[in-house]
């Protein structure tokens, strides 16, 4: 095992600016999912990490080793790509002992080692089958087969599970969850689902256009979410973005408004965060229709209008919702997040963030 850090690292493609002044440590034995959109950087990030980039400025530490200018396959680094990239040519067996025997390792040491990674992986059965012969799921497990049987000091996987299906992808990620808590090696995940990231993860960082923004424990980013971007991206269904005003007791909320004691003045502009989960149905609450209605089994969705805004309420199966159905909400204040309508750094949020666990990068980071 090793920690990873990441000092100053800037990559540029051309004219175009891939990561911006990246500082970032990934501690021994933890697992750092790196999160975002497409174009982000975030992959950029991993390949730097692993040697495939070179990055413009900046220095890459493996442990206590600068590898910033070492070729990838001396960085004792082991990586999953999304696409699996088997020998189709080579049996499971062949393609699990492949690496090993690159390095002359003798028979009885491979077949050890093959042995130890089917058993984890539950592909003892499979030993003799090509991939052609394999699903989606098991191919997967033998990619990872063959990135464990290297005993890497980092794990490096590049959107591993985006080519399974809804339910196996699910099952798939516990059994990640599963394996990386028995291996406690350093694992770096890169992904844009976000779900993933909040289920998988001991830390996020997330990333924009080439930007570091947050780093944290999932729950703290989620509860402190440090901009609008961090607050839209992390959570499902995503937070509800409303402009509007400060008022005398509270804010403006379409033809209604909100009661609130707020540090900001009268007439201040903001932009209000409503998740979800924070809507709750209520006898004096505001007047509402449900537009839209998704039934989730244990839960519902539904898309409401709320006074001309619209917004997104989760409720559990207790009483089935219709469309078009009217009923009354209300929005606790001490459970809004309040952004800044220009810059869209955060004003307030309901969670306290922990020093310890949560950091946000600077603007000019």
């Amino acid at each position: 095992m090793a920690s990873v850090t990441l000092n100053g690292i800037s990559k540029c493609f051309g004219r175009v600016e891939a990561l911006k002044a990246l500082d970032l440590e990934i501690r021994d034995g933890e697992f750092m999912a790196l999160l975002g959109p497409s174009g982000c950087g975030k992959t950029t990030t991993l390949n730097t990490i692993a040697g495939i980039e070179t990055p413009t400025t900046g220095t890459v530490m493996i442990g206590d080793r600068d590898v910033t200018k070492v070729p990838a396959m001396r960085r004792d680094i082991a990586m999953v790509f999304q696409s699996y990239a088997l020998y189709p040519h080579m049996t499971v067996a062949k393609n699990l002992a492949f690496a090993l025997e690159v390095r002359r390792m003798s028979s009885p040491a491979i077949a050890a080692k093959v042995e130890q990674a089917a058993g984890m992986l539950d592909l003892g059965p499979y030993l003799d089958r090509y991939p052609r012969q394999l699903s989606g799921g098991q191919r997967q497990r033998v990619a990872l087969g063959r990135a464990l049987v290297r005993d890497p000091s980092v794990f490096l996987l590049d959107e591993p599970l985006s080519n399974l299906d809804a339910v196996l992808r699910v099952q798939t990620r516990a059994e990640l969850v599963r394996l990386f808590q028995r291996l406690a090696t350093t694992a770096v995940y890169v992904t844009h689902d976000q779900a993933e990231a909040m289920t998988m993860a001991d830390r996020i960082a997330v990333f924009e256009n080439g930007r570091l923004l947050q780093v944290g424990a999932p729950l703290d980013i989620y509860r402190n979410p440090v901009n609008r971007f961090v607050a839209g991206f992390v959570g499902s269904p995503p937070m509800t973005f409303v402009d509007t005003e400060v008022t005398g007791t509270g804010l403006k909320f379409g033809a209604a408004e909100i009661a609130a004691s707020l540090p900001m003045r009268a007439g201040s502009k903001v932009t209000l965060g409503i998740r979800p989960e924070d809507v709750v149905p209520a006898a004096d609450g505001l007047p509402a229709v449900a537009e839209v209605v998704e039934h989730l089994g244990g839960l519902q969705i539904l898309y409401l209008d709320v006074g001309g805004v619209p917004i997104a309420m989760q409720a559990d199966a207790d009483h089935i919702f219709r469309r078009g159905e009217r009923l009354t909400v209300r929005i606790a204040p001490d459970r809004f997040y309040l952004f800044d309508p220009e810059s869209g750094q955060t004003l307030a949020a309901p969670g306290r963030p922990d020093p310890s666990t949560t950091t946000s990068a600077s603007p000019s980071s």
